[in-house]
């Protein structure tokens, strides 16, 4: 478009890691968490059905049009999933730490979604689809997984992936809560925002 590169500083949406943080791993409810609105391309049917095949406990935050739908494809499955409704806030931070992983099983997103970055400031090793965005912040087979058709890295083989890595106790957890400090909390990204408005 024409605009000189210094010109142009990259800030990305950030987490408030006072609100978001990990708890220990005791007893963990469920296996697997989304938080998302319940719309067509979230693809909460595909993750029911992947977790329903797998037998996992999945936990599901967020409402939306397709939540009938959704709740009866559970119903026929045997009713792995739970689903909470919207939460609240202040809710958030509990609800992640009763999960070992969360899952963004999104077609699309239009940014960094805030939940991912909640996820990972409460020590979850995510999984999302490639080309959303999220393939920038979650470390394929370091603190996540990123399923790619075309290579066929699949849900299931990232649920597997990642739940096998956090029985083997081989996920970095601290490591992973650290690289979401230093690039995604309001910490560091305000002071960016502040910056670019005093120019």
């Amino acid at each position: 478009w024409g605009v000189p590169s210094e010109k142009i500083v990259l800030i990305p949406n950030s987490v408030d890691l006072d609100v978001f943080f990990h708890k220990p791993y005791i007893d963990r409810e469920f296996d697997v968490i989304t938080v998302s609105r319940l719309i067509g391309i979230k693809q909460i049917d595909g993750l029911i059905r992947t977790c329903s095949d797998l037998k996992l406990r999945l936990l599901i935050v967020g409402d939306g049009p397709m939540r009938p739908q959704l709740e009866l494809i559970n119903s026929e499955l045997g009713g792995y999933a739970h689903f909470f409704g919207a939460a609240r806030q202040e809710e958030l931070v509990d609800l992640y730490n009763k999960a070992k992983v969360f899952v963004l099983n999104s077609s699309f997103e239009a940014g960094t979604p805030y939940a991912l970055l909640e996820a990972r400031a409460c020590g979850l090793p995510s999984i999302a689809n490639e080309g959303t965005g999220c393939e920038d912040v979650i470390g394929h087979l370091q603190d996540g997984y990123i399923c790619r058709k075309r290579e066929k890295h699949s849900l299931e083989t990232g649920l597997h992936y990642c739940l096998d890595k956090l029985k083997k106790n081989e996920f970095k957890v601290a490591e992973l809560v650290e690289s979401t400090r230093t690039t995604y909390s309001t910490s560091h990204v305000y002071p960016k925002i502040l910056k670019v408005l005093r120019v």
